[in-house]
């Protein structure tokens, strides 16, 4: 760089650069993280990081070989940000700026290094799914698997609707009055044998009587000299007792398992994709624990995350042409978005009784919404994070002024995807509360009615912890919202993520809220299994 004490070039010192060969100053790299100058042209770039000049006059982001081109001193200045996993610098040792600039690796394939933590794509290059890449996305050639997703969302609304939801009263007042009509059968048989003697002896009610028995010792004098067909009656008559409370009992039973075993499944499906999904798939991790979860992430090719400088830019999937970082974000919606189409689907058609009112063929809409809300509520906060997380961009030792930015893509924060989000989660919230307010000021008998249409959301809870449906979902939350912000607090907010799953753990064994041990014992093992991934994922 030029050294202006004596008039000539010099070797930049430790702690500046220079890329251009021309008499332009040495640059100092005082105030940027992640970032070393060893002096001459040497700049090191640390893992998951990315540097660039910001240009203030034209409100625009340039490459470390332009700063200084002509400009006015102090019009350019030097910043520097942790990047999204995958996006940026994938060394662990750090990557050499000029050396990995030429090899167009400092953001993974097709990026643009002049957007804001590389979440831009080059020119004529879009969004890939199952890959940081960029790639040629302008055909609609894979369209079809919209058909797969829409195929399984409404096959899992019409169980929903059609099955789960389904008032289990109704499955024990039906098995009540099946046994109660075998059973008047059978008394009906042993009527007809023995209608002869059934009256034999109705002449000495009056004697009876006046020994103590009553308006019906007239009968206790029939079987009592019919003592031999007392037998036979009794025994026919304590088997289809005994066969009807059996079945009866059954009935209770299979209810009621159908509720812990619904509730079970529901845990692991539950936690699989709002737990799980969201500390793998945000920590940059392969080890996925089954291609269940990339289908519905939209991850297709998992094995290419992240590979820079691999010559194959179509590593990834082209699910929906012409998409930015917005749109791959706006794509996590698409499951969700088709489960709702679903229920209203079947509520359209199954409007004005066109399903019929039996137990058989008639939808239970309002119950299954509430269900499908568990469900989808930990896609719908991702996707909010996701919009809502912005970054800013400030050193202090060149720049006073600050620059914020949307740090999932490439948007300057505070725009429309930003209010949509805020605006998103006030109505969230405010949904919420109105729906446990509710619950609040109902009985437990209206709580646990089987046509309450907030049922679900109470029905494999202990009575006394009802609410607990509430408290898993500020879980969901908080570990959307710690994922999504392990950014900012690195190391310590994966600890304070890590000690809060440990308090909801104490808390679940403290209380043991469901009301069966299964489902007890699988909520210990999903939060225990979500806690040991994530230690083994974050710390070293």
């Amino acid at each position: 760089g030029y050294n202006e004490d004596t008039n000539s070039c010099s070797l930049c010192l430790d702690g500046t650069f220079n890329l251009r060969n021309d008499l332009s100053p040495c640059i100092s790299c005082d105030g940027l993280d992640g970032v070393e100058c060893d002096g001459s042209n040497i700049i090191t770039v640390a893992h998951r990081y990315w540097v660039s000049g910001y240009r203030q006059s034209t409100e625009e982001y340039i490459t470390l070989f332009e700063v200084g081109n002509g400009t006015l001193t102090g019009d350019d200045i030097l910043i520097s940000h942790i990047c999204g996993y995958g996006q940026c610098c994938e060394e662990i040792d750090g990557c050499d700026y000029v050396t990995y600039f030429e090899d167009d690796a400092l953001c993974s394939n097709n990026r643009d290094l002049t957007t804001a933590m590389c979440t831009g794509c080059e020119s004529g290059t879009y969004e890939l799914l199952s890959t940081n890449d960029c790639g040629d996305c302008d055909y609609y050639d894979n369209m079809w698997y919209l058909l797969g997703i829409f195929s399984i969302a409404f096959v899992l609304v019409f169980y929903l609707a059609f099955c789960d939801a389904k008032p289990l009263d109704i499955m024990i007042d039906k098995a009540k009055r099946r046994n109660r009509k075998d059973s008047d059968d059978c008394d009906d048989d042993n009527e007809q044998e023995e209608e002869s003697s059934s009256y034999e002896l109705s002449s000495s009610d009056e004697d009876e009587d006046d020994d103590g028995y009553g308006s019906g010792g007239g009968r206790k004098i029939k079987r009592g000299k019919r003592k031999k067909k007392k037998k036979k009656k009794t025994k026919a008559q304590m088997e289809a007792e005994e066969r009807s409370e059996t079945e009866i009992t059954f009935s209770y039973f299979v209810a009621d398992s159908y509720i812990a075993n619904s509730a079970l499944i529901f845990q692991i499906f539950v936690y699989y994709f709002q737990g799980y999904a969201e500390i793998l798939s945000s920590s940059g991790s392969r080890a996925y624990l089954s291609p269940i979860i990339n289908f519905f992430n939209f991850n297709f090719a998992n094995d290419q995350v992240g590979s820079n400088g691999d010559e194959d830019t179509n590593a990834g999937f082209c699910a929906i042409p012409f998409a930015s970082a917005l749109s791959e974000i706006m794509m996590t919606l698409i499951f969700p978005g088709m489960m709702l189409f679903s229920l209203l689907l079947i509520y359209s058609f199954c409007a004005n009784a066109r399903c019929g009112g039996s137990y058989y063929t008639k939808p239970y809409v309002g119950i299954t919404f509430y269900r499908i809300l568990i469900i989808i509520i930990g896609f719908i906060f991702r996707v909010l994070m996701q919009l809502i997380t912005c970054t800013v961009f400030i050193n202090e030792d060149t720049w006073e002024d600050e620059l914020w930015e949307s740090f999932y893509y490439s948007q300057p924060c505070f725009s429309t995807a930003w209010f949509v989000a805020l605006f998103g989660f006030v109505l969230l919230f405010i949904f919420f509360i109105q729906i446990y307010l509710k619950l609040t000021h109902q009985t437990p008998q209206q709580r646990y009615a089987l046509d309450n249409k907030y049922c679900k959301l109470v029905q494999a809870y202990k009575t006394k912890y009802w609410y607990w449906e509430a408290v898993t979902t500020t879980r969901r939350f908080i570990i959307t919202m710690f994922v999504t912000l392990s950014f900012i607090g690195g190391g310590y907010s994966n600890l304070i993520l890590c000690l809060i799953l440990i308090f909801y753990l104490i808390a679940h064994l403290t209380v043991y809220p469901w009301k069966h041990k299964r489902n007890n014992r699988i909520e210990t093992f999903c939060i225990l299994s979500l806690l040991i991934g994530f230690i083994g994922i974050n710390f070293d």
